[in-house]
């Protein structure tokens, strides 16, 4: 009895070390998991999509098992048209000239579903120090500005005629200058004003070359001038893909409402190298006070509404796409009845027999 008690035990072991090795030897052959990868272009690296920056160095895409990799657009290149091509998944733009300006491209035409600002970032630059700026005083002068159909030349054009003011007819407007040589221009003693956005606008009254008067997006109020677009098959199969991008964009408009501008202009440093950290910390200072960084993703339809009269009074518009056809708040409407973040030390303490409620009872 005792023998066959002895080889059933032999048995069993061999058995259990045949499973074991079994076990052991098909472990680092089973295919790993894949984590979806997310293809983000930005149209160029600038601290208006700070919000973007901040989550990818914080973690929250890698919360939401996504891998995003985020590219810049090429020189000579477009955001809508690398879109298009499906070389990217998602892009980050304003809206104005990819939705509203292009060209009808039927089903192929983007849909805006995240805003990350809610105004447009540039600023109102004077040569000529005034303390009492009213846009009345462009009146013979000459405005250094973008392209026609860019997004704030249509913004500012939008704020002049609310104005009365006509362009290149009360004023001159120079909308001929690449983005790079418009700064060096005004400096050379090209234009009394000139339109730019940061860094330039902080270097040029660092060099005393002018002084910001005015900020187009406070004038022209709320709009969602920089968000996340994609096609609409993308956002049709892609569905938790997307979710996980938005839901980490939420987390981290939520994180920035208790996290200074020092610890934000930190994280993001490795972003803007050629940036002195001084430099990065006024101007995301300089953004914070005008309210430029949406606090939920939600691209609301007045704003939506204002963009688009901005855009159609300049004779701009050719796509004529409605909120509905341009703008899908699905994902960002759950992230905000989902997503939720507090600080640790900012949170309320729960009821029961911990000391952080029991003091809190008696303070």
């Amino acid at each position: 009895m005792n023998k066959k008690l002895i080889w059933l035990a032999i048995f069993l072991i061999a058995v259990s070390g045949l499973v074991l090795t079994k076990y052991m030897l098909t472990k680092d052959s089973e295919p790993e998991k894949k984590i979806p990868v997310v293809r983000v272009l930005e149209e160029r690296r600038n601290i208006l999509f700070l919000p973007h920056y901040l989550a990818m160095e914080l973690g929250f895409f890698a919360e939401q098992n996504i891998d995003v990799q985020l590219k810049t657009v090429p020189p000579g290149e477009t955001a809508h048209n690398i879109l298009d091509e499906g070389k990217a998944d998602v892009i980050i733009a304003g809206p104005g000239q990819v939705i509203l300006a292009d060209p009808i491209k039927g089903v192929n035409s983007p849909k805006a579903f995240a805003e990350i600002t809610q105004k447009d970032g540039s600023f109102f630059i004077a040569r000529e120090t005034n303390e009492n700026f009213q846009w009345t005083d462009v009146k013979n002068r000459t405005i250094i500005s973008g392209y026609p159909t860019e997004d704030t030349s249509l913004i500012l054009e939008y704020i002049l005629r609310q104005h009365e003011i006509a362009p290149n007819w009360h004023c001159n407007v120079i909308e001929n200058l690449p983005i790079e040589l418009r700064p060096g221009a005004f400096k050379s003693g090209s234009g009394s004003f000139i339109v730019v956005d940061e860094p330039n606008a902080t270097l040029l009254e660092n060099q005393q070359m002018g002084k910001v008067v005015a900020s187009l997006g406070n004038d022209a109020g709320n709009m969602p001038a920089a968000v996340y677009m994609a096609n609409p098959q993308y956002l049709d199969s892609k569905t938790t893909v997307v979710q996980g991008l938005v839901n980490g964009l939420h987390k981290t408009q939520q994180w920035m409402m208790y996290h200074s501008v020092e610890e934000m202009a930190n994280l993001v440093a490795d972003y803007f190298p050629d940036y002195e950290r001084d430099l990065l910390i006024a101007i995301i200072k300089r953004y914070k006070n005008i309210d430029l960084w949406s606090d939920n993703p939600i691209i609301d339809k007045v704003s939506y509404d204002n963009l688009y009269t901005a855009i159609e009074s300049s004779g701009e518009l050719v796509n004529k796409s409605s909120y509905s056809k341009a703008v899908t708040n699905h994902y960002a409407q759950r992230a905000v009845r989902t997503v939720h973040y507090v600080p640790e030390d900012k949170q309320k303490p729960k009821p029961g027999l911990n000391w952080r409620y029991i003091k809190s009872l008696f303070s």
